[in-house]
């Protein structure tokens, strides 16, 4: 038996689950969390107030490690716990640092 063929009988073999998840999480690096100033903040907040049900929206938003962009609906903002509430997400206002109407 060739060294390639005997290498290959062990490729499907994954004794450890999790353990090819863990090895890419361990490597990955992730985004350096940015600090809205309060203009920045402000200008986030005056456009929440004018969304209206059924907007459509662009956000860019922190999440686990990384910036996530996403296109959606704009339900209704629930203040008690400051999240967005989008069709398909929910966003904490906290982790946004772009809101757009589209």
């Amino acid at each position: 038996m060739s060294p390639e063929a005997r290498a290959s009988q062990f490729n499907p073999f994954d004794a450890l689950t999790g353990l090819g998840a863990a090895i890419n999480r361990a490597g990955f690096v992730g985004d350096e969390r940015i600090e809205l100033s309060e203009d920045q903040f402000k200008e986030i907040n005056d456009l929440l107030v004018q969304l209206r049900r059924n907007d459509s929206v662009n956000i860019i938003y922190y999440d686990e490690d990384q910036y996530k962009e996403i296109d959606d609906t704009f339900i209704r903002f629930d203040s008690e716990k400051n999240i967005i509430v989008l069709t398909e997400n929910r966003v904490k206002l906290s982790e946004v640092i772009w809101l757009k109407l589209n």
